[in-house]
């Protein structure tokens, strides 16, 4: 809650005078801002990229493509980008939760429903490609790994 703060200050503050400025506007309560949504999305990230891996992994396996690197740049890759795109949402949301002064939104869903409204549905997707840029990368990197760590081992990947 704080880095997101003073990242998305013009104020140049220091870190105690954030949690006075958080302790003020919400209570002891407003440090823990922003918690329930990141193991909201920390859930939807591990589930969407483990199971759009192992679907696409499956899928290919059954076009007839040869299990290999190829498969695996391939796979990691739209692993990638549906893993961006089902933690984009939860992104928008806890960063918008995060910066509140006040308290315009009460809730993840009353901050959703507020965006969605406001400015429609794409408004859940900003900041799509520099998310892709972070997740993108960590996915392929997560699954090439793990494939030649299975290869090394002798193990039949999943």
């Amino acid at each position: 809650l704080l880095k997101v703060r003073q990242q998305g200050s013009l104020q140049k503050s220091t870190m105690m005078q954030s949690i006075q400025q958080v302790l003020k506007q919400r209570g002891v309560l407003g440090l823990w801002d922003g918690t329930l949504m990141s193991v909201q999305r920390s859930a939807v990230l591990t589930a969407a990229q483990a199971a759009s891996y192992d679907h696409l992994k499956h899928q290919f396996l059954a076009w007839g493509m040869a299990d290999g690197p190829r498969m695996h740049v391939l796979c990691s890759l739209c692993a990638g980008v549906i893993t961006t795109t089902c933690i984009s949402p939860f992104d928008v949301v806890k960063t918008r939760l995060m910066q509140q002064k006040g308290t315009f939104y009460s809730s993840s869903t009353d901050c959703a429903i507020k965006l969605v409204r406001e400015d429609g549905l794409r408004a859940l997707f900003k900041g799509w490609v520099p998310n892709y840029f972070r997740q993108g990368p960590q996915t392929f990197i997560i699954f090439m790994v793990i494939e030649q760590l299975y290869r090394l081992a002798g193990v039949e990947s999943f």
